[in-house]
């Protein structure tokens, strides 16, 4: 099934696929992490090249599908729904980790947690385990194949930005061979995608106005 309806022209997508491959011009994003090095400790479960290692001009957010939120759901409960969303999701106050600046909360068996400032979701961490739905299609079912066909764009822009606390999760975790960081843009924010050997296994969606 056909999640996205693709915003990138046909001409857009040959200029990105074509754009010859310079060494010397490949731009290691991940230099703030000294421990691992993302580049060298991890593959990526796609086979083609990554496409924005090699043109800095490059502007992800030009290529990137737009998906509508009103689609996406968690467990069934609209993410635009933010009024009643923390209740519904039934998440509670987590002291420990909450600061002056930001409360965080978290469901009980901590699939979910959310971050509230000045009294507004900033954003939602979702874990393998929750339901995260774009037009009744689970996100976390899908296959690093699925999500290429669905969106070409996000997939030829895969780990333009990374996760560091992601990325240090999972490096000693030695059955973890690729690693891979998505994106797709929405009216009212951005859900970012944790790809572990070809497969979804946490999610983040950051609310904003654009």
């Amino acid at each position: 099934m056909i999640l996205a309806i693709f915003l990138i022209s046909c001409s857009d997508r040959h200029e990105i696929e074509n754009i010859p491959v310079d060494k010397n011009e490949i731009i290691a994003v991940d230099t703030i992490l000294e421990t691992p090095n993302f580049s060298e400790r991890f593959k990526s479960a796609g086979k083609e090249e990554l496409i924005w290692q090699y043109n800095e001009e490059i502007v992800p957010e030009k290529y990137i599908e737009k998906i509508d939120d009103h689609q996406l759901t968690i467990n069934g409960i609209s993410i635009l729904a933010v009024d009643s969303l923390i209740e519904e999701l039934g998440l509670e106050a987590d002291n420990r980790n909450s600061s002056k600046e930001t409360l965080m909360l978290r469901s009980n068996d901590s699939t979910i947690s959310a971050g509230i400032h000045n009294n507004e979701i900033s954003f939602i961490n979702l874990n393998k385990g929750v339901s995260v739905k774009l037009f009744q299609v689970n996100l976390f079912d899908m296959t690093f194949q699925n999500y290429k066909e669905a969106f070409p764009g996000s997939y030829s822009m895969r780990n333009s930005t990374t996760n560091m606390s992601d990325v240090i999760y999972y490096q000693d975790i030695d059955s973890v061979k690729t690693l891979d960081f998505t994106e797709l843009f929405t009216k009212s924010g951005k859900l970012k995608l944790t790809w572990a050997n070809g497969r979804v296994e946490r999610m983040e969606y950051l609310y904003f106005k654009w």
